[in-house]
């Protein structure tokens, strides 16, 4: 987020177009990034077979449900007076 805010008040110097090729800049990137993920990943199940991409899925999500509780907890104890 720091990098980000960073960089988005520097587009700021270039007004309002600025902001938005920010933004589209920014939503190119994500769309590359997230097409080149999906393309490895259904490779990668067919060269693996369907039982290894199960298993990679599954490990992926018991990874973010992991980060999601500790984050939960973490927002929870900071709410807490001290």
């Amino acid at each position: 987020m720091s990098v980000g805010a960073a960089l988005l008040l520097r587009s700021t110097e270039y007004g309002g177009v600025g902001i938005v090729l920010f933004a589209g800049a920014h939503w190119l990137c994500d769309l590359a990034w997230l097409w080149f993920l999906s393309a490895a990943v259904h490779r990668s199940g067919r060269a693996f077979g369907p039982r290894f991409s199960r298993l990679v899925v599954a490990a992926c999500g018991l990874f973010l449900l992991t980060m999601g509780v500790d984050f939960l907890v973490d927002g929870i104890g900071a709410l807490r007076p001290s």
